[in-house]
């Protein structure tokens, strides 16, 4: 199980010399760290990890990711929607902020 601990860890070893952040990687709290190293590793400056809480759906992803100023602006402009499972890239909006969520399938 990841913890947020291991987030701040993680993000303090790959904080950009500049600030700059390239990639925002979301991942859920259920995956371990074997599967954390295999979807997202090795990690580089420049990347940002946010573990995401279980009331999240993508709009929550994307105003944190910074693409919009609130929750509820990413609702009206359609991403009032469910995080999907598995590995999953967007490219969102004229900054083309990368993003990356992660949640293990159930099962699986």
């Amino acid at each position: 199980m990841i913890t947020q601990a291991f987030i701040d860890t993680i993000n303090e070893q790959t904080k950009h010399p500049l600030g700059t952040v390239h990639d925002i990687n979301f991942v859920s709290p259920d995956t371990d760290e074997f599967m954390f190293d295999t979807m997202f590793g090795p990690v580089s400056a420049g990347e940002r990890f946010v573990l995401i809480q279980p009331n999240f759906i993508m709009a929550h992803i994307v105003a944190e990711a910074g693409c919009f100023q609130s929750v509820s602006e990413a609702r009206k402009n359609g991403w009032n929607k469910p995080i999907p499972t598995g590995l999953t890239n967007f490219v969102v909006g004229k900054k083309k902020i990368k993003i990356w969520t992660f949640i293990e399938q159930k099962g699986s």
